[in-house]
């Protein structure tokens, strides 16, 4: 019988057909044992990072943002639109460089995002694209998957946010 290893990629993103999904793969029958051990601690650190790196920071820090871009209405919209538009096309580009193994893409792509978060004032997910960067420059494929996962969940809570500021900027 095969050992499955549990699966870290979230649900619609597993391109495994349905028998295979939640699984990564399966241990051998002889594997080692350190080498397990190690990949295994390097997840958990970046579990416990990750709630290290982003305890009860906020989504989106709309004060900051604002004061920013000196209260410019129409600089808020413009930003926020580039951003919007940008940032799906910063995400596939973040999965193909982690499918194809390509960490130094990964990191440079993860170091764009993590700007532009900044300039948004987007403090939870900045620190996710950060942590992203710097486990693509380790070569941590499993923190940089948990990584990516975390930045796409605070992705998700940001939209809701930045388009209700862009509709208010916007009249």
């Amino acid at each position: 019988s095969r050992t499955a290893v549990l699966c870290f990629t979230r649900p619609g993103q597993d391109r495994r057909p349905a028998g295979e999904l939640g699984i990564d793969g399966y241990l051998p029958r002889e594997f080692e044992a350190a080498t397990f051990t190690t990949a295994v601690r390097t997840l958990a650190r970046a579990v416990a990072s990750s709630t290290e790196l982003a305890p009860d920071l906020p989504i989106f820090d709309q004060e900051e943002f604002e004061a920013q871009v000196a209260h410019d209405r129409e600089l808020m919209v413009e930003i926020i639109d580039l951003f919007l538009a940008d940032r799906v096309d910063q995400i596939q580009e973040m999965r193909n460089a982690l499918t194809s193994g390509d960490y130094q893409r990964l990191s440079r792509s993860a170091h764009s995002m993590k700007g532009s978060l900044g300039s948004l004032h987007a403090p939870q997910a900045r620190a996710h694209a950060q942590q992203l960067e710097l486990a693509a420059k380790e070569r941590e494929d499993q923190v940089c998957r948990f990584s990516l996962a975390a930045l796409e969940q605070d992705l998700e809570r940001l939209e809701p946010q930045l388009l209700g500021l862009r509709e208010a900027a916007a009249n």
